[in-house]
């Protein structure tokens, strides 16, 4: 059994999203996957982490415990006494907190060896971790299909949302559901609306190098310094703004929600100075552009950013010292197969 789940790209409204506000998400072709094969060891579950290098064996008797542990130190990191790296131990700590949410299906799933990969680059807000831990419940529910226990999209987009906030803190929900569903979406508190819209041939994904903070420690402290600030409701109004826009296909008007987008993130400090840099340069030669995930509050890297160019601006910028690429979309979400 095989799945996969694609990586996504937020058009407007990272960090708004967490405090109610709508968010434009668009689902990218390019994908976790996990294979579910016959193991070694009938009383555990091998889980091998092949882009890290790493593999741990899971004793099915021990996941209440390790939840109970993990849910735990989460509450410490609520109540402010645990920074949320600290949350989870090791990177696979976050898979095996999937399969503790399933247990039912955990079990079934005794003496199995699951292999999990990704072609998305960790850390550079394309939603790595949701669509690893999406594909991976993907492939226990292909693998227990047959007896009847398919999860429900809205079910896989729930447990999903659980995992995610040990990882990143706070989770909205969006990339979750974007991974899960495909596609080009609309998402406030937790409602989904699929959007018809084809993005025209000006839009790109530029990157900027991996953050040297985790998404974690940006959300946090965004939360410290603007939790309760009105800069929010003002990111709302312009991911509808930059929504109208491209129903309309009005370059004007996307242009213009954009480069606001950007100077809101610059505000809440998740733009790096080299990352403006190069947005000004974009914005000089008629386009706009914005990072496309958290960000980051320190360094000179923040993940992926989106370019807006209409006019083909990537021609004249494309020697600088970051790699361009189309932005395509992913229609169909998390999948699996036999």
């Amino acid at each position: 059994m095989q799945a996969r789940a694609p990586a996504k790209a937020i058009l407007s409204g990272e960090h708004s999203v967490v405090y109610g506000m709508p968010a434009l998400a668009l689902a990218l072709p390019i994908y976790a996957s996990v294979s579910i094969n016959p193991g070694t060891d009938f009383n555990k579950i091998e889980l091998l982490l092949s882009d890290l290098g790493q593999q741990t064996a899971i004793d099915l008797s021990q996941l209440s415990r390790f939840k109970q542990r993990c849910d735990q130190r989460y509450q410490q990191f609520l109540e402010g006494n645990l920074n949320i790296e600290a949350v989870l131990a090791a990177p696979s700590d976050l898979y095996c907190y999937a399969l503790s949410l399933w247990p039912d299906a955990a079990a079934a799933l005794s003496g199995a060896r699951i292999e999990l990969s990704s072609s998305i680059a960790i850390g550079s807000g394309m939603g790595s971790s949701a669509a690893t831990v999406a594909a991976l419940l993907t492939a226990m529910a292909g693998q227990l299909g047959q007896l009847g226990l398919l999860l429900r999209r809205d079910r896989l987009i729930e447990l999903t949302t659980n995992c995610e906030r040990l990882q990143h803190g706070r989770s909205s929900g969006l990339d979750p559901a974007i991974c899960v569903r495909g596609g080009l979406i609309q998402f406030q508190q937790a409602k989904v609306e699929p959007l018809s819209v084809q993005l025209d041939n000006g839009w790109f994904q530029v990157d900027s190098g991996r953050p040297q903070v985790s998404t974690g420690s940006c959300t946090s402290q965004v939360k410290q310094r603007f939790g309760r600030s009105a800069i929010w409701s003002e990111f709302g109004a312009v991911t509808r703004q930059l929504a109208a826009a491209l129903q309309c296909q009005d370059s004007d008007l996307i242009l213009s929600a954009l480069r606001h987008n950007h100077r809101l993130l610059c505000q809440i400090g998740v733009v790096p100075e080299a990352v403006q840099r190069f947005v000004k340069r974009v914005e000089q030669s008629g386009g706009a552009a914005k990072i496309s995930g958290a960000g980051a509050i320190s360094g000179d890297q923040a993940g992926m950013v989106l370019v807006y160019s209409p006019e083909g601006l990537s021609a004249k910028l494309s020697s600088l010292e970051y790699q361009w690429q189309q932005l395509e979309m992913d229609p169909y979400g998390a999948q699996f197969r036999d």
